[in-house]
């Protein structure tokens, strides 16, 4: 187990520190061997001879990692391991965590609030609220077809926008009241479960992630008008958030339009993209017919 707080000891060099579990336990194997191989596996072969306090945080978190490796488990037990880690350490040892996992062929159980940790380096994901399962599923699973509200604002970086409304239905012919938007949902096999409509007809929340958002500024193109209240640069794109009916509500801003906080603009999305969920339940229409 590679604990939150990486507890090394202090008055010990890198070398015992790595070799201590293999001492309390007692084990036949070659305690010298074992923590050559976990050192070179966590490429810190010329630091055993150091104290913790010698070293920066970054290879003390490869010390604790080699700690792990060197009793050669059969399961790996990683709580919250780089909480306490800068937003750049915290990306070089998360990729020193999945080489290591795939160097020794172990399986690995990682607890984690950080959704982009959880996304970047799982297999599959156990997506948990007060305890109790909401979803387990592959990263592409859990984003692109989210059980319930919870999931859905949990997975995403930046969050998807909520937006409530209300619909109707006459056959496959879904109406969204507030958007005066009539839909054929049989067009949209991915989106809506065969049969998903007698769920439809109530409450909805529409669910549609920031990089689904379309601005336009001809409102004959839009179907939310609203005003720009701040653009904030990620990387090469603009994040931009609007005000609303519904609210704030964010996008990324194509680079053909000049926005500029203040401006009236409009904006819409391809139904295919949204995530829907039942207001009273907050669960997906799919859920609601395979329940």
């Amino acid at each position: 187990m590679m604990f939150q707080n990486i507890a090394l000891y202090p008055h010990m060099t890198v070398k015992k520190n790595i070799a201590y579990p293999l001492l309390v336990s007692k084990t036949d194997k070659d305690p010298d061997e074992a923590v050559q191989r976990a050192a070179e596996i966590m490429q810190i072969e010329d630091l055993l001879d150091k104290y913790p306090g010698d070293i920066s945080g970054g290879q003390q978190q490869r010390t604790a990692l080699a700690r792990t490796v060197v009793q050669d488990p059969e399961l790996f037990l990683m709580d919250e391991p780089l909480s306490d880690l800068d937003a750049k350490l915290k990306a070089i040892i998360r990729k020193e965590i999945q080489k290591i996992q795939r160097v020794v062929g172990k399986p690995a159980i990682y607890v984690t609030h950080d959704q982009q940790e959880a996304m970047t380096m799982s297999d599959r994901i156990i997506v948990m609220n007060d305890g109790h399962i909401e979803q387990i599923g592959t990263p592409d699973e859990l984003f692109e077809r989210p059980n319930n509200r919870f999931v859905a604002g949990f997975i995403g970086n930046p969050s998807i926008n909520f937006l409530d409304t209300r619909t109707s239905v006459n056959g496959d012919l879904v109406t969204f009241e507030e958007f005066d938007e009539t839909i054929d949902v049989s067009e949209y096999p991915d989106i809506y479960a065969e049969d998903a409509t007698d769920s439809l007809d109530r409450a909805v929340t529409v669910g549609v992630r920031p990089q689904n958002i379309e601005f336009t500024k001809n409102e004959a193109d839009g179907l939310i008008h609203s005003e720009v209240f701040l653009i904030e640069r990620i990387d090469d794109r603009l994040l931009v958030t609007v005000d609303s009916e519904y609210g704030e509500i964010q996008g990324y801003s194509p680079p053909d339009i000049d926005l500029r906080e203040g401006d009236s603009v409009y904006l819409t999305f391809d139904w295919a993209d949204v995530h829907l969920f039942e207001s009273e339940s907050e669960t997906a229409p799919q859920q609601a017919v395979e329940a």
